[in-house]
């Protein structure tokens, strides 16, 4: 084996780590969408309050937001992922959220 051997494996593994994440985000995001529903119909009707404008700056934070994580993001500085085993941790995240309902 290699030291090219090794530097490919390791940049898949980067890789599939990478797309890991991109896809726990997005189920995370759209559960969040999913659950809070309401809540998101209700700030997104008071962020479009033309009338009132006191909240109308709510649609510009989400935007700016969205353009620093998306900036953080290129700089490729993805936080390894731990080798623990967080399974307790979701057994209890998920029983608590299905104990609040």
């Amino acid at each position: 084996m290699n030291i090219m051997d090794s530097t490919a494996g390791s940049e898949r593994r980067t890789l599939s780590r990478r797309h890991l994440i991109i896809y726990l985000l997005i189920i995370t995001t759209i559960s969040v969408v999913l659950f809070y529903q309401k809540t998101f119909i209700f700030l997104l009707g008071l962020w479009t309050n033309w009338d009132d404008g006191e909240y109308s700056h709510g649609l510009l934070i989400v935007l700016v937001s969205g353009y620093l994580i998306w900036q953080q993001c290129q700089k490729d500085d993805f936080p390894s992922i731990p080798q623990a085993n967080y399974s307790p941790m979701i057994f209890i995240g998920a029983f608590s959220f299905i104990w609040t309902l």
